[in-house]
């Protein structure tokens, strides 16, 4: 069974072994982790109903539904399932980065906090558990820790170049950095993501806007010019 985890914008894949279930089971157990709308949800709460589950593997469907809620933007609903997973399994250390996300989009930054605190403390070896952390403290305006976790990420994933979390992080530093005037610092971070993905929309924009408060307009009209063509919607 593959289990969707929201990660710094990203749905990470993770493996879990399941009981062995009926064929209509199996079947939902698919939709549950591999398909998005209404169906997913009633897919995953049949699973939950039929009483097979137990453990990690319930916890995880749980953390299926909840990630279709809150690609609903049901922020309320999501962090229900996220709050059963984590009374299922306390050591699910996902399913406390997803409650800590749904809290952030309801901008509740201080349950947020506890729960990258808690994915922390129980996976930092995850890189991810790091950048979202680290989004939470830039949004607050915080942005010494931001980069702090931010760098944390970046060392966790120094082995995978070519990785989508490790570009997030740099994406997530170079703006911590742009916030904190430290624009070449920004530029340095967001050319890394360029130099690995040509076609990164959001690192031509943040350089873009670097390069305009450090006093060069050319350089910001060039890579802001690039940053639409590659995506219209980049400033929004």
């Amino acid at each position: 069974m593959r289990i969707s985890v929201m990660l710094v914008g990203v749905t990470v894949m993770m493996s879990v072994s399941p009981l062995s279930p009926s064929r209509a089971i199996a079947d939902d157990m698919d939709t549950c982790a591999q398909t998005h709308g209404e169906e997913t949800i009633a897919a995953c709460t049949r699973i939950i109903s039929s009483g097979r589950y137990s453990g990690r593997d319930l916890a995880a469907v749980y953390s299926d539904r909840g990630a279709e809620y809150w690609n609903k933007d049901d922020y309320d609903h999501a962090i229900s399932d996220y709050s059963e997973a984590i009374k299922i399994d306390p050591n699910y250390a996902y399913a406390y980065v997803n409650r800590g996300a749904a809290y952030k989009a309801k901008g509740d930054y201080d349950h947020a906090m506890a729960d990258y605190d808690e994915a922390v403390r129980l996976a930092p070896q995850q890189p991810a558990v790091f950048i979202n952390r680290g989004n939470a403290y830039l949004a607050k305006g915080d942005y010494d820790h931001a980069i702090s976790d931010y760098t944390s990420a970046i060392a966790g994933s120094a082995k995978n170049p070519n990785n989508v979390v490790l570009r997030k992080a740099f994406i997530g530093r170079g703006d911590a950095y742009r916030a904190k005037h430290e624009y070449d610092r920004a530029i340095s971070d967001y050319s890394k993501v360029i130099g690995a993905d040509p076609l990164y929309a959001g690192a031509y924009y943040g350089r873009g806007l670097a390069k305009r408060a450090k006093g060069d307009p050319a350089g910001a009209e060039t890579d802001i010019a690039k940053a639409k063509l590659l995506d219209p919607d980049v400033d929004n």
